[in-house]
């Protein structure tokens, strides 16, 4: 898909995602629903997404801070995605 191709590029560049120091890149605070199992009470728990770069879709900003959660040792944030070209709207979330 287009979207791996240009994180590819970026990596392939020596810009990992997220990478810091980027004049256009930006900071989000990304809201997520938190829900062991249906039987648990649920929160919304903040994220910080440092350094997305400015050409970046949402799918890849999730996917900086899937791997952000992951080098930390915690759980990432579960989407569905089929495209991920951002066209079809099945990416089943809602922003």
């Amino acid at each position: 898909a287009t979207s791996d191709r240009r994180r590819r590029a970026r990596r392939s560049r020596g810009a990992p995602l997220g990478s810091q120091g980027d004049e256009s890149a930006m900071k989000f605070t990304v809201s997520v629903w938190r829900q062991p199992n249906a039987a648990a009470e649920g929160r919304l728990v903040d994220y910080e997404v440092d350094g997305v770069p400015s050409d970046a879709s949402f799918l890849e900003m999730m996917d900086i801070l899937n791997e952000n959660l992951n080098a930390r040792g915690d759980e990432p944030v579960a989407f569905s995605h089929d495209c991920r070209e951002g066209i079809c709207g099945s990416c089943a979330m809602m922003i």
